[in-house]
C-alpha cells in the first residue's frame, strides 16, 4: 500500500509534466519527446501494477482506451513484412507514443485529470501564441537581412515545424 503523500505527489508530477507537454508540443517537439519519456518513468517508478490493471480489466472504458495500444502491435507484425528494417525500427520508435498514452491514460487516476482540461487547454495555447511569436521574430530577423518578403511565407516562416502542423497547432479548436 503506497503512501497517499507520495501519491499526492505523483499525481502533481503527472499534472506539471501533462502541461509541459501541452506547451511544448506546438513550441519544440523533441522536449515534448522527452516529458513523454519523464510520463512513461513517473508511471513506472508508481508501480502499482497489479491494482492499474485489474482496473482496467474492470472498467469498460479503460479497457477501450486501452485498445488504442493494439495498433502499436499491428506496426510491430507489420515489421514481419519489412524490408528496410532500420526505417522500420525508426516509425516504431516514432509511433512509440500510440502505445505509451493508452497504457497511462487507461491505467491513471482519472482524479488526475478531473477538472484539468482547461489548464492544459490553456498550456497548448500559450504554446501556440509562443510558437506564433518565435516564428514572425525568426522571419523578422531573416527578412531584415535578406529584405526578401520570402521570409514570412511557407518554409521561411516555418522553420522548425512543417507548415502543416503549424496550421493545425493555430486552428485547433477547443469544442
Amino acid at each position: 500500500m503506497m503512501n497517499s503523500g507520495i501519491i499526492q505527489i505523483q499525481e502533481k508530477i503527472y499534472y506539471w509534466l501533462f502541461m509541459a507537454l501541452a506547451f511544448f508540443i506546438p513550441v519544440y517537439d523533441k522536449a515534448a519527446a522527452l516529458i513523454i519519456g519523464l510520463l512513461l518513468l513517473n508511471w513506472i517508478l508508481e508501480g502499482r501494477f497489479r491494482k492499474r490493471f485489474l482496473a482496467v480489466r474492470k472498467d469498460g472504458l479503460r479497457k477501450k482506451i486501452f485498445l488504442f495500444s493494439t495498433l502499436y502491435f499491428a506496426y510491430v507484425l507489420g515489421m514481419i513484412y519489412s524490408k528496410n528494417l532500420d526505417y522500420g525500427l525508426l516509425d516504431l520508435e516514432t509511433k512509440l507514443s500510440i502505445l505509451i498514452f493508452p497504457l497511462i491514460f487507461s491505467t491513471l487516476s482519472f482524479e488526475v485529470l478531473k477538472g484539468k482540461m482547461k489548464h492544459f487547454l490553456f498550456a497548448f495555447l500559450a504554446g501556440s501564441l509562443a510558437t506564433t511569436f518565435i516564428l514572425l521574430f525568426h522571419s523578422y530577423l531573416n527578412y531584415s537581412e535578406s529584405q526578401s518578403t520570402s521570409e514570412f511565407f511557407y518554409g521561411g516562416l516555418s522553420w522548425y515545424h512543417h507548415a502543416s502542423y503549424i496550421a493545425m497547432f493555430l486552428d485547433f479548436r477547443w469544442g
